[in-house]
């Protein structure tokens, strides 16, 4: 972990004191929530998140540093739904894919940031779909077609409110743009000729319905050519 400097020190003390104090009384907040807001504080002023580390510096283990991010995330974030997703986008951009099953066109990738599954598992959920959340690993399993029906629609203008549009917007398309290149990238080097003899795979049935979508079709044509050349 990257060690505080004296004015982020100061913003943590500010917003411990609001909470603990001003908030609910001296003592009024449970042990657990003081432990879930510090922790969470010390976090939020941190660019990555590293589990392992997180758990050396508080001396707790790493499955408490999840389930105790997880508790501030719900309690005391005050991210608006823009800006999760923009984090989130992120992250996206950054992960390795890996095809989890060719019959099933489901994917794998580490989310890294558990305080932002939430809010993902809640999009999904809107589009009466689910994933698999391996706290441990901080994997998420999925189906393919899910996760490129969510970048159309998040490409799209003002689709999380007004906030989600110009240099918003922009840098929302770009990290799916790269996101939706990478997968490409590793069903190309990994999964191309197993895709090629195998009979309709349903990973190949969702490129080719991912290839008509309105905003991120293109994005996704030049794989299927590939694929069936």
């Amino acid at each position: 972990m990257v060690e505080l400097n004296n004015d982020q020190k100061s913003d943590i003390f500010d917003r411990l004191f609001k909470e603990y104090v001003t908030e609910h009384g001296l003592g009024g907040m449970a042990k657990s929530d003081f432990d879930a807001l510090l922790l969470w504080l010390v976090v939020s002023k941190q660019t990555e998140i590293n589990a392992f580390e997180i758990s050396n510096k508080f001396k707790i283990k790493e499955s408490r540093v999840k389930s105790l991010l997880e508790t501030a995330a719900v309690k005391f974030d005050k991210t608006d739904d823009f800006q999760a997703w923009l984090l989130i986008l992120k992250v996206l951009a950054e992960v390795e894919f890996d095809i989890e099953s060719l019959e099933k066109g489901q994917i794998r990738f580490q989310l890294k940031n558990p305080m932002l599954f939430r809010w993902f598992q809640e999009k999904i959920r809107s589009l009466n779909s689910t994933c698999s959340y391996h706290r441990g690993s901080e994997q998420i399993t999925m189906n393919l077609d899910v996760i490129y029906h969510l970048f159309d629609l998040l490409w799209e203008e003002e689709h999380l409110g007004p906030a989600w549009r110009g240099d918003v917007l922009q840098e929302a398309q770009s990290n799916i743009q790269i996101a939706i290149g990478n997968v490409g990238q590793k069903i190309e080097t990994n999964v191309l000729e197993e895709l090629r003899e195998m009979k309709k795979p349903k990973l190949k049935n969702i490129l080719e319905k991912g290839s008509t979508l309105s905003n991120i079709g293109e994005l996704i044509s030049p794989l299927l050519e590939i694929i069936n050349n």
